[in-house]
């Protein structure tokens, strides 16, 4: 069953900090962990090293959280979130779109269907992602996406600071842009040299 943007951004509200915050932290330590060999490392070993980070995170996390159920099933950990939602941990694009390795396990993900090949009423299967920039050390976006087929039904974002709703709806058919993250310094020079 695929279920629409604004029903997942219901089902997730009262998680998705906990999900975001465990993303962050994860590509954080990936970043210490690969900085000492950075340059022996290609780009889908880091992706590899962010993924377990963060699935590691996750399952620290959520472990013991009522109406959360961890799976690990052939190498994937799968979140159950209220017996609605089964989400899987990616590395995305800024259209919310990730790459995979086509295994029998990964279609049927992506085809909504349960990874033995069973269809199901429940639960919504989605991709949940980190966006990193071309250098690979900082987060852009951190996206929810549910596959459906070999397209996504919809993608949201899942952003930092509202309290009210942590999600912005995005048009899946629109190639999103990157957003530019500016890093914060304690004192920024004017144009004409002075500072602030």
């Amino acid at each position: 069953m695929i279920r629409s943007d604004s029903d997942v951004e219901e089902i997730l509200k009262p998680y998705a900090g906990r999900i975001r915050r465990c993303i962050e932290k994860g590509f954080s330590d990936a970043l210490i962990v690969s900085s000492t060999v950075a340059s022996a490392l290609e780009k889908r070993t880091r992706a590899g090293i962010n993924r377990d980070l963060i699935v590691d995170e996750i399952a620290k996390e959520f472990e013991s959280v009522p109406r959360i159920a961890l799976m690990r099933k052939r190498g994937l950990l799968l979140i159950n979130v209220e017996e609605k939602l089964s989400i899987r941990i990616k590395k995305m694009d800024s259209a919310g779109r990730c790459s995979n390795y086509p295994t029998q396990q990964a279609l049927n993900f992506a085809e909504q269907l349960s990874l033995d090949g069973e269809g199901y009423d429940e639960p919504t299967n989605l991709n949940v992602g980190y966006v990193p920039d071309s250098t690979g050390t900082e987060i852009l976006q951190i996206l929810a996406a549910c596959p459906n087929g070999g397209r996504n039904e919809w993608v949201i974002s899942l952003e930092a600071t509202s309290e009210v709703s942590p999600f912005v709806t995005l048009d899946p058919t629109v190639e999103q842009k990157d957003r530019i993250k500016i890093k914060d310094s304690e004192t920024k020079e004017k144009k004409d040299g002075s500072k602030d």
